[in-house]
């Protein structure tokens, strides 16, 4: 199945009709068609490993087109075998927008295309990298305990008149 656009909900909606799915805010939806400015039609993305989620229509300014994670080049050209998959040309560079399997990374091209390229025939930017690197020291590192506010050691006095 080919993607327009990878969402996340801003909202919590329950859905009303059997043509609409309930989603949770922060859920992350892949929307199919945006042909109603106001309903798109999206399917959930499930926990990893597992199939499919449901697919329905969706309030679409519940929605935000999720922020890239990084940004892959093209290191070969690539022909899709798949409906899901991507077609690009070596030098080709894309949003990275998911990571979640190995082998195939989410990707949206320049020409505003999304599906899966596969991971072998695609460079991570260094500056991704570094980034993961960074996130990774840092996670590393002791939470710091906050620092309480300064104790006021002056106490006002009472004047005795």
């Amino acid at each position: 199945m080919k993607y327009v656009q990878v969402s996340k909900a801003l909202y919590d909606y329950d859905a009303r009709t059997e043509d609409e799915i309930t989603v949770k805010e922060n859920d992350i939806l892949y929307v199919i068609e945006k042909e109603d400015d106001d309903w798109w039609k999206a399917q959930l993305k499930q926990a990893s490993g597992e199939e499919g989620g449901p697919i329905g229509l969706v309030p679409a300014q519940y929605l935000e087109e999720v922020t890239p994670i990084g940004r892959v080049r093209a290191e070969y050209d690539y022909q899709a075998q798949q409906e899901e998959e991507l077609s690009f040309e070596e030098g080709d560079e894309m949003d990275l927008l998911e990571r979640d399997d190995p082998d195939w990374y989410l990707v949206k091209h320049s020409h505003g295309q999304v599906g899966l390229a596969p991971s072998n025939y695609v460079q991570l930017s260094e500056q991704y990298e570094i980034q993961q690197e960074e996130e990774e020291e840092h996670e590393e590192q002791p939470h710091a305990m906050p620092v309480a506010p300064p104790v006021n050691l002056t106490t006002p006095t009472k004047r005795s008149d």
